[in-house]
């Protein structure tokens, strides 16, 4: 955080109170009313006491399965995008701009499921199995979030340090509201590649199935 430049007298009486707050509890409340002033007064002093004071605790981390499905989805295609949208919040004092750049992994697949007997064709002279290609579908939109990039802009009287509050809440809602959407309809521009690699990729899956089973037959995805 920025801190702005204060006078010495607020230093020493800062410190002052830093000896206190940190200490008894009884200490702390005496000191309350005292802090609600400064808070009008002299908001620099409660942001040097915030900085001073700060005391961050480790993260605590809990995983939970919820549960499992079983599918017979093959992926056929994984590729990578950057997602890019801003958000604006404005009043009479200015205006907070927040500008993100997420990357995103996209995957496709096919729902071998969806195979039919008329989707398949056997040439038994030739020892050729044709197979319709099924749909290509889209599956996970995945943020990358620790390659995440963020923008800042505070115009008129808008401030790093007093409005610092409105850019975190423009963040979540770019992520929670925005992201998913965009992201996907930047991934259906890539469906044609998508279906191009996947008939290679289920060619291949369903050659190797047959190949394994020590049965000689040619796989034609078509």
């Amino acid at each position: 955080m920025k801190m702005r430049t204060v006078s010495l007298p607020v230093l020493i009486l800062a410190a002052g109170l830093v000896c206190i707050v940190p200490g008894r509890r009884a200490g702390a409340q005496s000191v309350l009313p005292a802090l609600g002033k400064l808070a009008e007064k002299a908001p620099a002093v409660l942001e040097l006491l915030d900085e001073l004071t700060k005391r961050e605790q480790p993260a605590k981390v809990k995983t939970l399965l919820k549960g499992a499905i079983g599918e017979e989805k093959l992926v056929v295609w994984t590729t990578r995008l950057d997602v890019q949208a801003s958000r604006t919040e404005g009043n009479w004092r200015g205006s907070v701009t927040v500008t993100m750049n997420v990357p995103a992994r996209v995957s496709y697949h096919v729902d071998l499921s969806k195979l039919q007997a008329s989707h398949l064709k056997y040439e038994p002279g030739k020892r050729i199995l044709r197979v319709k290609m099924p749909p290509v579908d889209l599956g996970e939109v995945s943020a990358v979030l620790r390659d995440l990039e963020t923008s800042n802009k505070y115009s008129g009287m808008r401030f790093s340090f007093s409005d610092g509050r409105v850019a975190s809440r423009l963040q979540s809602s770019l992520i929670r509201e925005d992201f998913d959407p965009q992201a996907r309809e930047l991934a259906r521009g890539q469906e044609s590649a998508a279906r191009d690699a996947a008939r290679t990729v289920l060619q291949r899956f369903l050659q190797r199935t047959f190949t394994a089973a020590r049965t000689e037959v040619t796989v034609v995805v078509e």
